[in-house]
Parts: C-alpha cells; structure tokens; sequence
C-alpha cells in the first residue's frame, strides 16, 4: 500500500503527540479524568441511615463534614469526589475497592486532595499514577467533583531514546 504525503504527515504528528519530550523525560501522561455531580438532598437523607457515613466516608472525612454549617453539602462533594476518581480508573467501582478507602483531604488553604488507602491503594499501585488532581464545587442543590489521573505512560513509545 502506497502512502500518500498527507497520510504521513499525520502520523508523523500523532507520532509526536504519543512520544512528547514530556513523556520521553518520564513526565506526566493524562491516563484519566472522572467528573460526578450528585444532589445534594439526596446525601442529606443517606447521611441520616444507620453505618452509610461510616460505610462511604473516611473517619477524616467525618470529622471535617461534621463540622460544617451545611454538612450535607461537604458530605455530598466528597462523595462526587468518589465517584469521579472510579471514573477516571475506567474501572468504576470494583475488585475490593472501598468508598472509605478514597479520601478527601483539605489543606491549611483549603485545597482538597484525594489520598488512597488501604485495599484501594494496593489495586491502583498498579496502573502507574504518578499525581491525582482534584476540584469540587457545590451549589444550593448539587455538588460536582473532577478527578485527573497523570502517570507514567502505560505504553511507552520504543526505540525513541527511552
């Protein structure tokens, strides 16, 4: 099969894309983005039923929710923050991993982070992330949560000084 010139030039350019110096250096690559938006009534009464905080949410997480005026509303975020971090695996929720496992964590300025625990932790050492990014937001009746997965490639280009 003959390949034309403009045939080559795209691969030539998907080439570069898949094989960026960032990548060839041992930078980030996107392995994943999740994003959920939950209603935040609906948090508001499972937070009430017997063992469902203790069931989702980490015992940090608990705490820190407790202690807001609207607690429904950072229970409901941190649960978008769940759901959107299954999403980015492209596994969703599954072999053993816990809702608990996954936490959202504020630092001194407020910035959340998600740190992974246990079993959790164990399963995902496998698909090579490097750095997970997350933001939250909520409204009067809906939180919304954005996970970004960045690691290692998980198919590096050969032959391209690596």
């Amino acid at each position: 099969m003959v390949k034309t010139n403009k045939i080559k030039q795209i691969e030539k350019m998907s080439s570069n894309l898949n094989s960026s110096p960032l990548g060839r250096s041992g930078g980030a690559f996107l392995l994943g983005i999740g994003t959920d938006i939950v209603e935040i009534a609906r948090i508001a009464k499972s937070i009430e039923k017997k063992g469902f905080k203790e069931k989702v949410f980490s015992k940090i997480e608990i705490d820190y929710c407790e202690t807001k005026k609207n607690k429904a509303e950072s229970f409901a975020a941190r649960f978008a923050a769940k759901e959107a971090f299954f999403k980015a695996l492209g596994t969703g929720w599954r072999d053993g991993m816990a809702f608990n496992e996954v936490e959202t964590r504020n630092d001194a300025l407020g910035k959340p982070s998600l740190h992974i625990l246990g079993k959790t932790a164990k399963i995902i050492s496998k698909k090579n992330i490097k750095t997970i990014h997350l933001s939250l937001s909520h409204a009067k009746e809906t939180a919304i949560a954005m996970v970004v997965l960045e690691g290692a490639h998980p198919n590096p280009p050969k032959g391209r000084g690596n």
